[in-house]
């Protein structure tokens, strides 16, 4: 896992092992520094920034990538085997 921005509460990183190939579009992930179930239990900066690293993730896979359409997905139950984990919005 690679982080290539922090936030501040929030970091956007290349998984080690990706859904998706860069050859096949890529994927980066969304994730909080704080532990919770669900989104909904976000604080407000870390509300706004989840909203704000998925859209910088989003555009750098339609920039830099150059995918032609991003898909969005909150996959906070492939973040873990635990009971708590930090919730994660990927883009592929």
């Amino acid at each position: 896992m690679t982080e290539i921005l922090n936030l501040g509460e929030v970091s956007i990183i290349v998984p080690a092992i990706p859904l998706n190939s860069r050859e096949d579009g890529g994927h980066l992930s969304v994730e909080p520094h704080r532990e919770f179930v669900d989104r909904s239990e976000a604080i407000a900066v870390e509300a706004i920034q989840l909203m704000v690293g998925s859209m910088l993730a989003g555009s750098a896979l339609l920039n830099v990538i150059n995918v032609v359409k991003v898909n969005y997905q909150d996959m906070g139950n492939r973040k873990s085997k635990r009971k708590t984990a930090r919730p994660c919005i990927w883009a592929f």
